[in-house]
């Protein structure tokens, strides 16, 4: 990704570091995954969309108090999916996940 800058075109590093804090694994899947959201703080809620923009997942509980999220991902279709996660101090982090069959 880039940011148009008066300089020309700049990679964007804020989503090289957001990503950089989520961890999905494992990834390609086509069963079970893991959201690892241990380092990313007092989490509000998690979403996770199919490439055509479908939502698969949607978590605003308390079990985001635990650290890493299984997803059973067995009746998923096969692509790819994004995950985006809303941190309390107003962050959002994002990642990706890759279902083979």
């Amino acid at each position: 990704d880039y940011l148009v800058a008066l300089g020309g075109l700049q990679p964007d590093t804020r989503l090289q570091s957001a990503i950089g804090d989520l961890k999905v694994y494992p990834t390609p899947t086509s069963d079970w995954a893991q959201v690892d959201l241990s380092s990313l703080g007092q989490v509000k809620h998690m979403t996770i969309l199919s490439a055509a923009g479908q939502q698969m997942y949607f978590n605003d509980n308390a079990t985001l108090s635990k650290t890493k999220i299984d997803l059973d991902v067995r009746d998923w279709n096969t692509g790819v999916y994004f995950i985006q996660v809303a941190i309390e101090d107003g962050r959002w982090q994002y990642g990706k996940l890759v279902i083979a069959k």
